[in-house]
């Protein structure tokens, strides 16, 4: 992996940065030939190489559960898709978010995997078909790299959508 190294004020003396991201799925640290230094070898003129050593720095991942914001939806009209969005953020990464609906009163949810459309923001689209005079409950869950889970509201206490007639235009 090539590192572009900058001169600087003191001559002979370069800096650069080398970004390692871990791939383990356990969270272990890295560890770079078991020690917590770096051999840099580079070249310096054309059939000339130079090492030293370097100290490494390691980012520890503090492992802060994910952040959903979220404005609730209040009202919706009837027979028509309704779309939602939520911001996620984590300090590592976002695994899956998720929006679990139903049709007030019913027993069970329907899940809907969010999609990320820009920068943190995730979308997805109740049909229709679920947008009706009863009512529309719903909570957003999302599940970070680490496996924790952080909801806006929940399956015991979701967010109630009131969904209001259609009215007709006048011709």
């Amino acid at each position: 992996m090539p590192v572009v190294l900058v001169p600087t004020d003191v001559p002979g003396a370069f800096t650069g940065v080398l970004n390692i991201q871990k791939t383990g799925s356990n969270g272990g640290g890295l560890k770079v030939n078991n020690t917590d230094t770096l051999r840099v070898v580079y070249q310096d003129a054309p059939g000339h190489t130079v090492w030293a050593t370097a100290a490494v720095l390691l980012k520890t991942d503090v492992d802060r559960p994910a952040t959903i914001y979220h404005d609730l939806i209040e009202i919706a009209t009837d027979a028509k898709d309704l779309p939602v969005m939520a911001v996620v953020t984590d300090d590592i990464r976002v695994q899956q978010v998720e929006l679990f609906y139903r049709v007030a009163g019913s027993s069970s949810y329907i899940r809907l995997v969010m999609a990320e459309t820009a920068n943190h923001a995730y979308t997805t689209i109740i049909p229709a078909s679920a947008v009706t005079p009863m009512g529309l409950e719903y909570y957003i869950t999302a599940r970070d790299s680490k496996g924790n889970v952080t909801s806006v509201r929940s399956a015991a206490s979701p967010s109630f959508v009131v969904v209001q007639p259609r009215t007709l235009g006048m011709p």
